[in-house]
């Protein structure tokens, strides 16, 4: 099936029964709703019980059934490292915490058989590209974690609109200043040829990394997946079969970039706001 493994919905904003249609016009069949430094699983089991839609969950995935379709909601969760990283995690959420270095939310996930992915793995906090000290981090960490841990594909990382990011900001790089906003998803895709001719399997997974804040952007869904063979007779099978396909190499990828007025909108004008007042951060940030 197509799993977009990365999406935040606001289902405060909109019927839960709208994100079912729109993944059944898109083709997607599984969807990570992600929380953002915290476990929302339960609370999208509830926001779809309240719906009055036919759900059916263990602790590891729910599945839905709208009109004859199901469709398959994994538990998945993005965590911020405090050196700078995200991390998305498919499966039992125990033990990690945004106030963890990265190899410590690896270790705290893989302890709970879960598969963890560095999310658009070349991207700063700030939009940017990561430095070259965190770049010798995420080779050490991909070395380290050969045939346990993914590196992320990101449909936010939009070429043209880092270009010209990168255009603006350059005269900062002539006082010291090393910005750079560069096509970061052909670095991800170098790197992991660069791992692959090393014999290091840390495979790229693909996903949209949809920020969902109004019903339209829920059109947005699949706009990058993973097509991947998986069980549906519960979580642990879904997670399992996920991993055993993911390492074997028994999947594709289907890439692609969201609107940049999506972007702008859904986004970037909401990350600035939630940085200039708690207030907004609250109201604004990420949620799942």
């Amino acid at each position: 099936m197509k799993i977009d493994f990365h999406t935040h919905v606001h289902f405060e904003n909109y019927n839960p029964e709208k994100l079912l249609e729109a993944m059944k016009r898109n083709n997607i069949r599984a969807a990570g709703l992600a929380g953002y430094n915290r476990d929302s699983y339960w609370d999208n089991i509830l926001a779809f019980k309240k719906a009055g839609l036919n759900v059916e969950f263990d602790d590891l995935l729910c599945k839905v059934k709208k009109d004859g379709d199901f469709f398959y909601f994994p538990r998945i969760n993005e965590w911020e490292n405090k050196d700078g990283f995200h991390l998305l995690v498919l499966g039992n959420q125990k033990g990690l915490s945004r106030g963890n270095c990265l190899e410590k939310n690896i270790e705290k996930a893989l302890e709970n058989e879960c598969l963890p992915s560095i999310e658009h793995t070349f991207v700063n906090i700030n939009y940017a590209d990561i430095s070259k000290k965190q770049e010798e981090i995420v080779l050490k960490i991909c070395e380290k974690y050969n045939g346990k841990i993914a590196i992320g594909w990101n449909g936010y990382s939009i070429p043209c609109l880092k270009k010209a990011i990168d255009v603006i900001i350059s005269p900062a790089r002539l006082i010291g200043k090393d910005i750079r906003f560069s096509d970061t998803n052909a670095k991800l895709e170098n790197f992991h040829k660069y791992l692959s001719y090393n014999k290091i399997n840390c495979p790229i997974i693909a996903d949209t990394d949809l920020h969902a804040r109004y019903e339209k952007d829920l059109n947005l869904i699949g706009t990058s997946d993973t097509d991947i063979l998986v069980r549906t007779d519960g979580g642990k099978g879904f997670r399992d079969s996920f991993k055993q396909e993911l390492f074997s190499g028994g999947y594709t990828i289907n890439k692609g970039y969201v609107p940049i007025k999506h972007f702008m909108v859904s986004y970037a004008i909401p990350w600035v706001l939630g940085n200039l007042s708690k207030e907004f951060h609250i109201k604004l940030r990420p949620r799942g």
